[in-house]
């Protein structure tokens, strides 16, 4: 019974790697996933952390509760910063240009950065074992819940962004996991399905990509 749980989560993850493997390279596809694993883990972290009878019971008591708290805090920290390595691996360039080319979406690239720091702060609290009692509820509660937030509007936003904006809308999270199969089922072979490396290294045009949840308006018509 304890594994009942795994069974839906491995099937949403190997049907998910399987449709956007095809649409959208390997590179993506793994930074994608650790986004959404970011996301998720988060959410079942802080899902302990209410000690709903009911979680307790799928988790075991107070004590066993706390250690699978604590290892799908850190985890989710480790899949954070995958994401933010994988997604400036997906360019064809440094990753300090890469990092750059992030610069016209200065919100978007705040928001990331925030909710990292804030995550890795909320764990380096939980597992220093000298901070004081009071001085750890005061950071680590409020740092994941902060965290969490931006993280959650984060993703939305990058996929709002739309066209024309440099937000990888595939690689943030949930929406990714959703927007990746629509675009597999909707595939028509026009552009609109590829992303277009520039030959010139900018801010602005490291990448330049069309939205693959959008058609053209050729293949509209």
């Amino acid at each position: 019974m304890k594994n009942v749980p795994a069974i839906p989560a491995l099937t949403f993850l190997v049907t998910s790697l399987a449709t956007a493997i095809p649409v959208v390279g390997l590179l993506n596809t793994l930074a994608m996933t650790a986004g959404a694993g970011v996301y998720g883990l988060m959410a079942a972290t802080i899902s302990i952390s209410t000690r709903c009878p009911i979680i307790e019971r799928l988790f075991g008591p107070h004590d066993k509760a706390y250690g699978t708290h604590k290892k799908l805090g850190v985890a989710s920290a480790g899949l954070l910063i995958a994401h933010l390595g994988l997604t400036l691996a997906t360019h064809d360039v440094s990753p300090l240009r890469a990092a750059i080319a992030v610069a016209p979406v200065i919100p978007l690239a705040v928001m990331g950065a925030v909710g990292l720091v804030l995550l890795l702060a909320a764990d380096a609290s939980a597992l220093n074992a000298k901070l004081p009692y009071h001085l750890f509820q005061k950071v680590h509660g409020p740092a994941v819940g902060v965290a969490f937030t931006i993280l959650s509007m984060y993703s939305v936003a990058a996929v709002a962004a739309g066209p024309g904006k440099d937000t990888h809308w595939y690689v943030c999270g949930p929406e990714g996991l959703v927007a990746a199969a629509r675009t597999a089922c909707a595939r028509t072979g026009h552009d609109a399905d590829h992303f277009h490396a520039s030959p010139t290294v900018g801010a602005e045009n490291v990448m330049q990509k069309v939205h693959p949840c959008r058609t053209t308006n050729s293949s509209a018509s």
